[in-house]
């Protein structure tokens, strides 16, 4: 599936190194760690699709957490 995102002005609000460095973004849901070739839009994007999916679990199945975890998000690198 092709994925398209508009560049919108995120700024990341600190760094992590793991063997990679992340920058992050503190969002109203859960923390993106993203790596300098993932746009910075995205996070602000996945954190209303997080929202849903929390939401959908408390719905359906009752569940809920008392954080969403952090995520990930690295580019290809090869």
């Amino acid at each position: 599936m092709a994925y398209t995102v508009t560049r919108l002005p995120a700024t990341p609000t600190g760094s992590k190194t793991i063997g990679v460095d992340f920058r992050l973004y503190q969002g109203s849901v859960s923390n993106i760690y993203y790596t300098g070739n993932v746009p910075g839009a995205l996070t602000v994007d996945l954190q209303g699709y997080l929202k849903l999916v929390t939401d959908e679990l408390l719905e359906l199945a009752g569940l809920r957490g008392d954080q969403t975890p952090n995520i990930y998000l690295g580019d290809n690198l090869d």
